[in-house]
């Protein structure tokens, strides 16, 4: 049986268009972005800014991202030695509790930390330097950081 001469060259470009699909799925697959690390998913970023204060105190206040307070730690960490000088609950920072290291607002009393809290970081603090970085955190999860204290 002969193949008409019109079938020819349509046979020929819908083999080389269904094996240039084929190679662009593939492409497509093995190049995909991968999903970024979270811990279990629900663990989402917060953006800081760092500002000081008139009364020569840090102060931090959250721009952006949200995250319940539960289990959220600040840590200080002195970025010379690698040694933590502060490892604390958020919740233990609140003002009623006056805590000598740094103090938590919870502008908004959503029991959460997100856009509008501020965290004040206390110059008088033995454990709080210039240069010391400042990392959120929950269980293994980075929330947000300021490295390097000015």
């Amino acid at each position: 049986m002969a193949m008409n001469k019109t079938l020819l060259p349509i046979l020929a470009i819908s083999i080389i268009l269904l094996v240039g699909v084929a190679g662009m799925v593939y492409w497509s697959m093995v190049n995909a972005p991968e999903e970024p690390p979270t811990g279990s998913g629900r663990y989402f970023g917060i953006m800081l800014h760092l500002e000081n204060s008139t009364g020569g105190d840090w102060n931090i206040t959250v721009t952006g991202g949200s995250q319940p307070l539960k289990n959220v730690r600040m840590t200080v960490t002195n970025d010379t030695t690698g040694v933590k000088t502060v490892d604390k609950k958020i919740t233990d920072l609140v003002p009623e509790k006056n805590d000598p290291d740094a103090v938590f607002n919870d502008i908004n009393a959503d029991k959460k930390i997100d856009a509008g809290d501020s965290i004040v970081l206390k110059r008088s603090s033995p454990n709080i330097r210039p240069g010391h970085d400042v990392d959120f955190v929950v269980d293994d999860n980075l929330l947000g950081s300021i490295r390097n204290l000015p």
